[in-house]
């Protein structure tokens, strides 16, 4: 055989490996693409019969209430908004410390814009756009787009873990009066163990290792250092107290509602396990697949409140955090967008 002849014999073998590898490669991303669709499929069917079945088992009690917002205590309201508000500055704060243990030097402006703008992105499916929005609206000459995505995760499996530690505690002390907890509890340690296992550092400088060799990214073996567990009680303590305000913002959204004739809606012994329903719902609908928690969130808030409050006021006060929550961020998102172009406007006028 010629010299040319086994040339392009092995270019011709090259070729069919690559075209191969490449249908490898697409074969395996159809068959995530379709594991995801099965759970979602799977997820709102759940969601359907937790429907069905509230609305069989307490049909008559909707029917009976009467809500409207022109009831609704404005004080109450208000609060349960800047507690969210509040609670949302914590979790900034904390992807605001996780930027400058990874060796970023961003400002603290910079840091909750980004926050504030990405939480938009959590209501499109795939999640994707939080982290590609987050790490572009910080990436400057201070901030790697590289590291703030790592930033991302660090940040998100902490406030998770915590979550889910906060739920499943609170879930304990309450679990002798409702009697209708233990599923969720052992799901709320599940979460908690497996979140923050994987956002310890041992874990997480493992990770950056690999990748930094795999992909070679340097600056991401740069950024092992700040990964301590000093950073880390930092974090999680501001993760805590966030989450304990999302709680409180429930407790003033059920506090807003006319109180029924049989006494308030709530009891301060209750208050618990309304901050557990909180921490639990975001947890698991994060981990859901499902854009913003949809459905997911609002079952287990309803869930849990049942017991407290009946599944009138269950059902009602999650769809209306959901949109009180929702507006909150719709108006910071804008208040900072809008705080940008005018300094961007500033900045371009400068001589």
């Amino acid at each position: 055989m010629s010299p040319e002849s086994e040339q392009s014999l092995g270019t011709e073998k090259t070729v069919v490996g690559q075209t191969q590898a490449d249908k490898l490669v697409e074969s395996k991303s159809e068959d995530k693409y379709h594991l995801k669709l099965y759970l979602r499929l799977a997820v709102v069917a759940v969601v359907i019969f937790w429907i069905e079945k509230t609305f069989r088992e307490a049909g008559d009690e909707f029917s009976a209430a009467q809500f409207s917002v022109l009831n609704l205590d404005l004080l109450c309201v208000i609060l349960a908004a800047l507690c969210y508000m509040i609670g949302l500055l914590c979790f900034a704060l904390f992807w605001h410390l996780t930027l400058l243990a990874l060796g970023q030097r961003p400002t603290l402006v910079e840091s909750l814009r980004s926050y504030i703008v990405s939480q938009l992105g959590k209501y499109v499916p795939g999640k994707a756009l939080v982290v590609i929005i987050r790490s572009e609206r910080v990436s400057s000459s201070r901030v790697s787009s590289s590291v703030a995505v790592v930033g991302v995760f660090i940040e998100t499996l902490g406030m998770m873990a915590v979550g889910g530690i906060v739920a499943s505690l609170l879930l304990f002390i309450g679990y002798g009066r409702t009697h209708q907890s233990g599923w969720l509890t052992l799901l709320a340690v599940g979460l908690a163990v497996g979140a923050g296992v994987g956002a310890s550092p041992p874990v997480f400088r493992f990770v950056l290792r690999y990748l930094s060799k795999r992909r070679g990214l340097s600056m991401l073996a740069e950024a092992i250092d700040g990964l301590s567990w000093r950073f880390l009680a930092k974090g999680w303590l501001l993760a805590a107290v966030g989450w304990l305000f999302f709680g409180t913002s429930m407790i003033f959204v059920l506090q807003s509602f006319p109180p029924p004739e049989d006494g308030p809606i709530l009891a301060v012994w209750d208050y618990p396990q309304v901050v557990a329903a909180v921490s639990l719902s975001l947890v698991a609908g994060f981990i859901s697949l499902m854009p913003g928690g949809a459905g997911v969130r609002e079952m287990v808030i309803s869930t849990l409140l049942t017991p407290l409050t009946g599944p009138v006021f269950a059902v009602i006060s999650a769809i209306s955090l959901r949109g009180l929550w929702l507006l909150c961020e719709l108006g910071a998102a804008a208040a900072f967008l809008i705080h940008n172009g005018q300094t961007n406007r500033s900045a371009q006028n400068k001589p």
